[in-house]
């Protein structure tokens, strides 16, 4: 199978999980495409101030990679700055948010994992 980047679906969320401003999940692989075993795997984009609350992960897991920008990530309740490269892991039962605090856009992939 072959996902033509113009054929991948734009998902515009407003206040993700309280998180500030809008953050566009522009989708990757669908659940169904890969049988349910993900729940989730996009490419995130959040303007300057824009981010996802804190949450936590129930059964599933989150990995995260920073591919443009500079995000200010809460990891469990220890603030960090993540750059370009740089990976976060929110285990199962843990907690995170993700905000873009710079002037530039913030690109992540994310991919949320079923336990």
């Amino acid at each position: 199978m072959i996902r033509k980047e113009k054929d991948r679906n734009i998902d515009i969320k407003t206040n993700f999980k309280d998180g500030p401003g809008e953050v566009n999940f522009k989708t990757i692989v669908s659940s169904d495409e890969l049988f349910n075993r993900i729940k989730m795997y996009s490419v995130l984009t959040f303007k300057k101030d824009c981010g996802i609350g804190y949450h936590c992960h129930e059964n599933e897991e989150e990995v995260i990679l920073v591919l443009n920008g500079k995000a200010k990530y809460n990891d469990g309740g220890n603030e960090c700055e993540l750059e370009v490269g740089d990976v976060a892991i929110c285990e199962d039962g843990h907690g995170h948010s993700i905000t873009n605090m710079c002037d530039e856009e913030l690109k992540v992939v994310a991919m949320v994992l079923y336990k």
